[in-house]
């Protein structure tokens, strides 16, 4: 049983550029995605926007936000959207190359829908790493205004969750993500590891649950279950719970690389400033610099503790 995933990120103009490095592979390397696979990279094509200047199309599209190029738009504004489609390698597995493209490009059709035709300036299709995916990038630009607060809410994704289902999922056979569920934070990769072997750990059918039950009980005789009576059973208690939640790992996984990505360009972005600047003024962007990177490691331990709680609480389920 494969899930289609779609997830949505929000970029500020300062990682605008990585992004466009990372999806274009316009470096031979990577420091931080050990599963790109780059004598591939050929294989990975595009849908919309071959090659565009990411920076360009942003700049282009905020004219008509602000009136001029970068205008009065606040620097933590949010001014850069993607989304990422997805599903498992068993379902891709099943797809010829065409049939792939036909899933992507059905997913394409919808995000135009959902955010706006005008709004998309780059689909990328990678093929190059473990699972194919494909990434969309566009502004999140409604009535004129840059609404990402509105578009990302968590009402409005769980939202898009159901509409992928409805008119991509259903018609690829993918199943739809539990609904109501609390909200997640993104995994490092050590979490990651621990949160997947947590759940292979807890994987365990004793002989009792794997005899059949009596369903009818009568004075001389009972009824029995089936044989796939009792396969139901049990791939509903561990099978299907646990393939979801590899499902899951993997994906955050994945965006883990994402933000490490961004990290790093950040970093490049300070020795770029730092050719034409002061020294006061590089030594107030190093320490801005920082400050968000001690901000991105504190978030990663409150994410250490929250697992670490989530994972006792369910032993004591158990």
């Amino acid at each position: 049983m494969s899930y289609g995933i779609i997830r949505v990120q929000k970029f500020k103009r300062q990682a605008v550029t990585g992004i466009q490095q990372h999806n274009q592979r316009l470096k031979d390397h990577s420091n931080t995605n050990p599963d790109i696979d780059f004598s591939k990279s050929g294989e990975n094509y595009s849908l919309e926007g071959e090659g565009v200047n990411f920076s360009a199309e942003v700049s282009k599209r905020l004219v008509g936000v602000s009136g001029s190029r970068w205008g009065t738009i606040r620097r933590d504004a949010v001014v850069m959207s993607e989304a990422l489609v997805t599903s498992d390698r068993a379902f891709f597995a099943s797809l010829t190359p065409e049939k792939q493209k036909a899933f992507f490009s059905d997913a394409l059709s919808f995000l135009r829908t959902q955010y706006g035709r005008e709004n998309i300036f780059s689909a990328v299709v990678h093929l190059d790493e473990t699972t194919p995916h494909m990434h969309v990038t566009f502004t999140p630009i409604q009535r004129g205004k840059l609404t990402a607060k509105t578009l990302f809410s968590r009402t409005a994704l769980s939202g898009l969750q159901t509409a992928f289902f409805e008119q991509v999922g259903k018609k690829w056979g993918l199943e739809r993500g539990e609904k109501h569920v609390a909200k997640r934070r993104h995994l490092d990769v050590a979490d990651y590891k621990r949160a997947t072997d947590f759940q292979l750990e807890t994987l365990s059918i004793s002989a009792e649950e794997a005899e059949a039950k009596i369903v009818k009980k009568g004075l001389l005789s009972a009824t029995y279950e089936s044989g796939e009576s009792i396969a139901e059973r049990l791939n509903r208690k561990y099978v299907w719970p646990l393939a979801r939640a590899l499902q899951e790992a993997q994906q955050e996984k994945k965006l883990w690389h994402e933000r490490a990505n961004f990290r790093e360009h950040l970093f490049q972005e300070q020795k770029e400033l730092q050719k034409g600047l002061s020294p006061e003024r590089v030594e107030r962007l190093r320490q801005g610099i920082k400050a968000l990177s001690d901000a991105l490691k504190r978030e990663q331990q409150e994410e250490r503790e929250q697992l670490h709680t989530r994972q006792k609480t369910r032993a004591r389920m158990r």
